[in-house]
C-alpha cells in the first residue's frame, strides 16, 4: 500500500467523527470492566495499530541498532542524548523504530527517559 500524502494545513482536514470509546465495533455499549477488557480495549489497540503506530513483526529474524545522534551536552550538560534506530527484520516485512534516550551524566543511579521519536 502506498503511503498517503501528508497534510500540514489544518483547514484542509475533512470533517470526521471519532469512534465512541464506550461502544464496541459491533455497536454494543460498554457498561462494565469485563466488556472493556475482553472486547473494546483490543478494538482500540487495533485502531491505533492500523491508523497510528503500525504493527511490529511477530517474530523478527533479526534486530539491529544504529546510533543516529549522540549529544553528550544535552540538558545543559546534565545528560547524554542518544537517538537510536532499531530495525526489526521479519520474514516478509521490516520495521524501523527511532528511540530517543536521555542518560544522566551523574554517576549515581538515576532513572532514564525513553520516548519513541517520530522525527
Amino acid at each position: 500500500m502506498a503511503p498517503q500524502s501528508v497534510n500540514y494545513d489544518e483547514s484542509r482536514v475533512p470533517a470526521f467523527k471519532l469512534p465512541d470509546p464506550l461502544t464496541t465495533a459491533a455497536g454494543d455499549p460498554v457498561t462494565d470492566a469485563e466488556t472493556w477488557m475482553e472486547t473494546r480495549r483490543g478494538e482500540i489497540i487495533e485502531l491505533f495499530e492500523h491508523h497510528v503506530y503500525g504493527r511490529v513483526p511477530s517474530q523478527p529474524w533479526s534486530i539491529s541498532y544504529e546510533v543516529l545522534e549522540l549529544a553528550e551536552d544535552a540538558l545543559e550538560g546534565k545528560a547524554t542524548r542518544k537517538q537510536v534506530a532499531i530495525r526489526l527484520q521479519g520474514e516478509r516485512e521490516s520495521v524501523e523504530l527511532n528511540l530517543l534516550l536521555y542518560l544522566p551524566q551523574d554517576p549515581n543511579p538515576a532513572p532514564i527517559v525513553l520516548g519513541l521519536n517520530f522525527w
